[in-house]
C-alpha cells in the first residue's frame, strides 16, 4: 500500500511540475512571439512580456490589449511555452507513466493474490464439505475374475 500512495503522490507532484514548467517559461514565450511585431527589440519584447505576465491588473491588461492586437492568444503562449520545455516535458511524463504502470501492476498483483486465496478458500470448504457428507466408505466394484 505505502509503494501505492508513494507512487500516486510522485505522480501529482510531476503533474504540478509540468504546470509549473509552463508558468515559468510564460514570459520567455510571450516575449519570443511579439519579437517580430516589435523589430526584434530584446528589451521592448521583454519589458512588454513582463507586463503581460505581471501581477499588476494595469499593466497586465494594457499589454494583453497589445499582444491581442498581434493576434497572439493564450494557446499560442502556452504552447511556445510546451515546446521550450519539450526535454522536462518529456522527462516528467516518462516519470508520470512509470509510476502510473507500477501502481497498476501493483494492484494487479493484489488482484491476483486475492483470487488465490478465494481459490484456496473454496477448495478448503468444498473439501471439508465432501469429508463430512461421506460418513460410510466407497463402495468398491468387485474385482472381475481372470
Amino acid at each position: 500500500m505505502m509503494d501505492i500512495a508513494n507512487g500516486i503522490w510522485e505522480s501529482q507532484r510531476f503533474r504540478r511540475h509540468l504546470v509549473g514548467l509552463v508558468d515559468g517559461e510564460r514570459v520567455r514565450a510571450v516575449q519570443h512571439l511579439i519579437l517580430p511585431f516589435v523589430g526584434l527589440d530584446h528589451e521592448q519584447a521583454m519589458d512588454l512580456a513582463n507586463n503581460y505576465c505581471s501581477s499588476d491588473r494595469k499593466k497586465q491588461a494594457s499589454a494583453a490589449q497589445i499582444v491581442g492586437g498581434f493576434g497572439i492568444t493564450d494557446d499560442q503562449i502556452e504552447a511556445r511555452a510546451v515546446v521550450s520545455n519539450g526535454r522536462s516535458f518529456d522527462a516528467l511524463n516518462r516519470g508520470i507513466a512509470a509510476r502510473d504502470t507500477l501502481r497498476r501492476t501493483i494492484l494487479k498483483e493484489i488482484a491476483r493474490e486475492q483470487r488465490r486465496a478465494e481459490k484456496l478458500q473454496r477448495k478448503s470448504k468444498k473439501s471439508k464439505t465432501n469429508g463430512h457428507a461421506r460418513s460410510e466408505p466407497r463402495p468398491t466394484l468387485p474385482a472381475k475374475a481372470s
